[in-house]
């Protein structure tokens, strides 16, 4: 079931992906960075040759008994918008609630996933909620920093496509600053989930595999840790990965 939902100014686009019964545990999914500039396609920026898209990857955990939801931020995809992090960190709290509304979802199970920039995103909001039961990150960086140059940075988003807005953002500095609201390694301590899963592959080339035991160090004692032997950093890619993630959540929640 496809969605559209306002998070200010953007209209966040997405689909819900059901289980095959009522009051399941429900899974939002989180992308990452786009690879490539942005293209015009109702189904965002994924690429099938780049391996599974999203929403198989939905389908494989809503075969689970996940009710799954995938959407795109802000700036990307079919979504409308101009990125900046606290407006990604605005999108994901607009799904969750969102999905909070769903007769499908049991609200007692409610989890993030986030790949990238969007584990990134995750851990922000999670670390804020007590509703967040369950999170998973891939290839989350352990550290984000506010950009040395924010022109350079915000013309660099500007080439992707994920700002279009002409004179996005008002305050470039200020739009630089929102990263260091966002440094995973600052909130990953403040989670209350019962279940986390830290999974990087140990041959990402994009995000060094050493933050995923800085996040584990400061994360709650349970924090689980899989590294997934040459394993690049794009989460779809890595059939391996989404296999460790999926048995993962099966032993979490035994059909």
């Amino acid at each position: 079931m496809d969605f559209e939902i306002p998070s200010g100014a953007a209209l966040i686009r997405g689909a819900f992906y059901p289980a095959s019964f009522s009051k399941a545990p429900c899974l939002i999914v989180c992308h990452g960075m786009p690879a490539r500039p942005r293209r015009v396609a109702t189904d965002s920026e994924y690429y099938p040759e780049d391996g599974l898209t999203y929403e198989e990857i939905a389908e494989l955990f809503a075969g689970l008994g996940i009710a799954t939801v995938i959407f795109n931020f802000r700036g990307t995809g079919a979504s409308t918008g101009d990125y900046h992090p606290m407006g990604w960190v605005a999108d994901l709290e607009a799904v969750i609630s969102w999905a909070s509304q769903r007769p499908e979802v049991d609200l007692s199970n409610l989890g993030l996933l986030g790949s990238s920039m969007g584990a990134v995103i995750a851990i922000a909001v999670a670390s804020d909620r007590a509703d967040i039961k369950f999170l998973i990150t891939y290839a989350s960086p352990s550290i984000v920093s506010r950009p040395s140059d924010p022109l350079a940075n915000i013309q660099r988003y500007r080439d992707m496509g994920i700002i279009n807005t002409d004179g996005f953002p008002l305050d470039p500095y200020a739009w630089a600053q929102e990263f260091e609201n966002i440094s995973p390694v600052d909130l990953i301590g403040k989670m209350t989930s019962d279940h986390i899963l830290l999974v990087h592959g140990d041959a990402d080339d994009v995000v060094r595999v050493e933050g995923v035991y800085e996040l584990a160090q400061i994360a709650p004692s349970y924090a689980e840790v899989h590294i997934v032997e040459g394993a690049g950093h794009r989460f779809r890619s890595e059939p391996r990965s989404i296999e460790a993630i999926l048995n993962w959540m099966g032993k979490i929640f035994p059909n």
